[in-house]
């Protein structure tokens, strides 16, 4: 099934089967980002409109401290990318 064939599908579906949906790749975006990061890699910390790089010095359960800016801050894994 490839990406074309998936929005078809989702066309079809209702309110409520898509706020599953997008439960559920929220949660894989956290899964998958927790799984690849490691303390002292480089990252992008993505938001809506910029990306800022930044250091992983620490992960936690649902977040990483990430050292930007001279900073730490703590970042929810779906808001990070590996650089």
């Amino acid at each position: 099934m490839d990406l074309d064939d998936i929005r078809q599908a989702m066309l079809t579906l209702d309110t409520a089967d898509l706020n599953d949906i997008i439960y559920l790749a929220h949660e894989l975006k956290t899964l998958k980002g927790r799984i690849s990061l490691k303390v002292g890699q480089d990252v992008w910390v993505v938001q809506k409109t910029k990306r800022t790089a930044g250091i992983v010095e620490k992960i936690n359960q649902k977040k990483a401290q990430v050292r930007m800016r001279g900073s730490i801050y703590n970042v929810p894994f779906a808001m990070i990318e590996a650089a």
